[in-house]
């Protein structure tokens, strides 16, 4: 799993860091942390600024899918930005867990800037039950 997860995550840096033009704002892509427990799997994902109105949370089989937006604050007349380092617009994380989880066992809380998901996972965890192959 080390490898996919490397190789995924190299897959949305280049993605998120591809633009044609140098001067335009490069997309978000919030930092975040997944982790899993006997029973369930944990997304936590910096969003400031953000509510959970600006938020939506797909999930099928077992991929998760987080798809939000953060608007530009409202530029005043009579600003010269010197530096602007914070991102803004369109952002998704998709996060291919190794099991199969419970659609409707969801916590989704969102508190100082940090959303936190915490999914069941199904009861038979999506493995596939062991064949018995006869010999002749």
């Amino acid at each position: 799993m080390f490898v996919h997860d490397r190789m995924s995550k190299l897959f949305e840096y280049a993605m998120a860091n591809l633009s044609v033009d140098l001067n335009a704002p490069s997309p978000w892509v919030p930092p975040c942390d997944v982790y899993e427990t006997a029973t369930s799997f944990t997304m936590k994902v910096e969003a400031p600024g953000l509510d959970l109105a600006d938020i939506v949370l797909e999930i099928n089989d077992n991929v998760v899918t987080v798809v939000g937006a953060r608007k530009r604050e409202r530029k005043i007349s009579d600003e010269n930005y010197l530096r602007i380092e914070r991102n803004y617009g369109r952002f998704m994380r998709r996060f291919i867990l190794p099991c199969m989880v419970n659609e409707n066992a969801v916590s989704v809380t969102l508190s100082d800037g940090l959303l936190t998901v915490k999914i069941s996972k199904k009861e038979n965890h999506g493995k596939a039950a062991p064949v018995e192959i006869k010999v002749e």
